[in-house]
Formats: C-alpha cells, structure tokens, sequence
C-alpha cells in the first residue's frame, strides 16, 4: 500500500477481543457495498416509476465487505501455521467487530460483522513465496462506530439555575447515534416522580413516571437495546419498566438519538430535584 492510501479494513476481532485477525498489507485490496432497499413501481402508460420513499432515503441493506491480501512466509511450515490460524480464528469468533483505521492506523471505526464464507485461497506456481486469501464479511449494521461520546454528565440539582435544564450534546459523526441514558439520584427524592428528557433537534421525547426513593434509585433508558428499566439497589438489579415511559404519538422508539453536530436538549425534572444523567454512546459514520 503506497503513502497516500485512504481509510481501509485492518483486522476482525472477537467480541471479547480474545481472537484477532490482522490483515498483511501485502497486495491489500478491499471492497465494501451496501445496497439501499428501494421500493419502486412501474407507471401504467407513463414514463418513469413512482417511488414509495417519496423525498426520504430508502433504507440500507445489509453490507459486504471483502478483504484480498497475501500471505509473504519465511518458510512453507510458516505459510501453514499463519493460514491455519486465520481462518480458525476468523471461524470461531462467530459476530466479531470489522474495524477500519485512517492511512496513519489511527481513528479507528468499527462494524458488528461475522464471515460469510470460509476464506478463498488461491494456489499458483508461486504459492511457496506468497499465499493470496480473500476473506468476505457480511454486516446487519447501518453504520460506523467511532469513538465513544465526550459528553459531560448533567447533574439537575435544585440550586440549578435553570429550569428545566437547557443543554447542548453533539455528536462529531456523520449519521445518528443512539444513547444510553442513566439517571441517578443524588437525593432521597433525587429526580422526584420522575422525568422528562427531549431532543429539539430529532423532535424525540421520552418521560418517565418511576419515583425515585432512595441514593440508590436508577432510571436507564437504553436506545441501541430499546429498553426502559428501574433498580432500587445502585444498579446491581434491574427491572423493565416501559410502563412508566411514554412516547410521543409520533415518535417509534423508547429512545434519544444525536443527529450529527450539536443537538439542543432539554432535561424536567418536577420539584425538588437532585439527579445526575450520565450519557454513553458512539460517534456513528455512514
């Protein structure tokens, strides 16, 4: 690969990180395609099709990506012993993450992935000196993940001088990301009968009516599992609690997302009110 590569595949690891698979820059190739799911119909005695997305973007298909290199060995046992452990290695770690690294390894991004067929070799003449592999994934994800979000956790205390509590997050990427929001009070009545947190900028809502009643009560709205759950113990146990939670009418999911840049959010929190939200999440890229 010359000096001036752009962004490229670097390795697949396990979810637990236990199996890596690194991939030689030797003779490095990539491909990667995602299909957009269309749904179009022919006009009867007109020209054109008429496009059931109207102005929207059609939704993304599942992704491929394909990664061809070669294998340069010092020895044929070497050649063995590295092709046998790629592809067990690759095999048995099932749904792992495909990362992707700018031309200086560095920023690295991320996919849930798992391969779609068993690695193809080829063998020539010259197999002896270097093995050429071609690995295909396939991947459900509609995004990137990059770096974890820098957000700062919001505490709503009663000495706040705002109310409700008026604050910016953003999201460096460029597609929505998905939050996880935990609540925690700080107080007996911390965040009271609840609360209310809203993103002007993705019209989306979510209120809870789960009292807080003790330091160890906690709220998680978890937007990536679509889960609302309470604990009474600091978090040791949990509880669903979408019974609490109301949307939107107009709103599908139990969640909070980022669009890209900065997003106005508003946090009520109704009375005396001493709460911490702690936000995670990824910047996500197309």
């Amino acid at each position: 690969m010359s000096d001036q590569e752009q962004r490229y595949l670097s390795r697949f690891d396990s979810i637990s990180g236990a199996l890596t698979t690194t991939f030689p820059k030797s003779l490095y190739e990539a491909e990667s395609l995602q299909p957009l799911k269309g749904e179009m119909a022919a006009l009867m005695n007109a020209s054109g099709g008429h496009d059931y997305q109207g102005l929207a973007p059609w939704a993304k298909g599942v992704a491929t990506h394909s990664v061809r290199f070669a294998i340069v060995p010092a020895t044929v046992t070497a050649l063995d012993t590295s092709v046998d452990a790629m592809r067990a290695a690759l095999y048995r770690a099932g749904t792992g993450k495909l990362y992707s690294v700018d031309k200086d390894g560095l920023n690295p991004r991320w996919i849930y992935a798992k391969i779609s067929a068993m690695p193809a070799r080829r063998v020539s003449g010259q197999s002896w000196k270097a093995q050429s592999e071609e690995i295909s994934f396939i991947s459900p994800d509609p995004t990137w993940y990059g770096d974890a979000l820098s957000i700062t956790a919001v505490r709503v205390a009663e000495a706040y001088t705002q109310s409700p509590a008026a604050v910016t997050w953003n999201n460096p990427g460029n597609a929505r990301s998905r939050l996880t929001i935990l609540a925690t009070a700080n107080a007996s009545g911390g965040y009271g009968s609840g609360f209310t947190i809203a993103n002007a900028t993705t019209a989306q809502s979510i209120a809870t009516t789960r009292p807080s009643t003790s330091t160890n009560s906690r709220v998680q709205l978890d937007g990536p599992r679509q889960r609302v759950r309470y604990s009474t113990d600091g978090g040791t146990s949990w509880i669903d609690d979408y019974a609490s939670a109301t949307i939107p009418a107009t709103q599908v999911d139990f969640a909070i997302d980022l669009e890209p840049g900065d997003n106005t959010i508003t946090i009520t929190v109704p009375g005396t009110a001493d709460v911490t939200f702690t936000v995670t999440g990824y910047a996500c890229w197309q």
